[in-house]
């Protein structure tokens, strides 16, 4: 299942080994996400009586992550956070596949919430994208998660970028 989902690599005589972590599948998780969560956060944002206390709670958790400055605990809820909302919108088939890429993105997000000042910012374009689904706005909800989205992209694509540029 792991080889499956990309994590490991069969090498014949050597076994598994932990598949390396690309520029290339990075980016291209990064198209997907782009695509799929605008759309779940304006699903949210129209959905009536949404309950939002289970990401209320994440939300305080992540601000306390921040202020405390506990990296592991915050890639934990950051994750949290998304796949919450992927619960949320009702859609078995978003959630098993961005829980998917997740388990990839999990290797590459230490290096974006360990860069200064980003947790906070990223904790607050949740509150932002949150405000918006409670607020039953769903442009402004896809709008923010756009934002989020581009913010992590361009924080990894420098992070991860090829020595001496592309």
């Amino acid at each position: 299942m792991l080889e499956r989902e990309g994590l490991v690599r069969i090498v014949p005589k050597h076994g598994a080994i932990v598949a390396p972590l690309e520029r290339k599948l990075i980016s291209e998780i990064y198209d997907l996400r782009e695509a799929v969560e605008p759309y779940v956060a304006a699903l949210l944002a129209k959905q009536r009586g949404f309950d939002s206390a289970r990401l209320l709670e994440i939300l305080e958790q992540g601000r306390e992550a921040v202020a405390s400055d506990k990296i592991s605990r915050l890639i934990e809820l950051d994750f949290e956070f998304h796949n919450t909302m992927y619960a949320a919108a009702g859609n078995q088939v978003i959630a098993d596949m961005m829980r998917v890429q997740f388990g990839h993105l999990r290797r590459a997000v230490h290096t974006i919430l360990s860069a200064t000042g980003y947790p906070r910012k990223a904790w607050e374009e949740h509150a932002r994208i949150l405000n918006a689904i409670v607020d039953q706005l769903p442009n402004r909800a896809r709008a923010m998660a756009r934002v989020h989205i581009k913010d992590g992209r361009a924080l990894l694509a420098r992070k991860f970028a090829p020595p001496g540029g592309e």
